[in-house]
């Protein structure tokens, strides 16, 4: 799945494609482009961005 600057795509909208997908890793240019969201993020899947991978994080219990 490809979005780019003229996708119209919130986080929420990201993180549920990522999960249903079975995504290893979401590709971004930069954290600025998820704002605080990342961190949602990586419960879903890993985020890898230019500064490296930020790996998936595992759900509490």
């Amino acid at each position: 799945m490809t979005i780019d600057h003229g996708t119209y795509m919130p986080i929420t909208y990201i993180i549920t494609a990522a999960a249903r997908a079975g995504a290893e890793v979401v590709i971004a240019p930069d954290l600025a482009h998820f704002g605080t969201g990342y961190t949602a993020m990586t419960l879903a899947c890993g985020l890898l961005v230019p500064t490296g991978l930020i790996p998936r994080r595992p759900q509490r219990s």
